[in-house]
């Protein structure tokens, strides 16, 4: 599911669920992802235009059989559709500062046990290269779990491990992040 919100009256925190992206230029709004664990949020904000937008990838790709509408569930769609809802907000993509947080290996090692995590960086990685994007900031990996937060208005992104101190913090608007 992809949203596109108008702007509103009051302060929002909007928050972005599994297989969700949001995008927004509304200045009252703060976009969250919580407890990303082995999912990962793809954060992008365009500083001129003050647009964000949050994509929670959950999985790297999509089954062989899947049919409907490409969605931000796997990443080797989701990053395709934030570039393509971006550019219907009339963005230059190029200009999109992109922030990763999550792909932690949050269950203990198993045998023969598959690191989503790991797996979801890779694909996330791979789709941005295919759109010449670099992220400019990743809290990435690990085995914490973590919630990160943009404030559209002022481009500042913070990522916190789950018992709430902040880990991460930058002004996406600044010109050196």
């Amino acid at each position: 599911m992809v949203l596109v919100l108008p702007n509103n009256k009051e302060k929002q925190t909007i928050a972005v669920g599994m297989g969700e992206m949001v995008v927004t230029s509304d200045p009252q709004t703060e976009l969250i992802c919580m407890g990303l664990g082995s999912c990962i949020a793809v954060c992008a904000y365009i500083p001129r235009r003050r647009i964000g937008a949050m994509a929670h990838v959950v999985l790297p790709t999509a089954p062989t059989a899947t049919t409907g509408d490409p969605t931000a569930r796997y990443a080797d769609q989701a990053i395709p559709l934030l570039v393509t809802q971006l550019r219907q907000q009339g963005v230059a993509v190029r200009n999109a500062r992109i922030v990763l947080c999550g792909g932690a290996a949050i269950f203990p090692p198993m045998r023969n046990s598959l690191d989503i995590g790991a797996r979801n960086l890779e694909q996330v990685l791979v789709e941005l290269t295919r759109h010449s994007l670099t992220p400019v900031m990743s809290e990435v990996g690990s085995t914490v779990s973590r919630t990160i937060t943009l404030q559209v208005a002022t481009g500042i992104v913070n990522i916190r491990s789950v018992k709430g101190n902040v880990q991460v913090s930058a002004d996406l608007s600044a010109s050196q992040v």
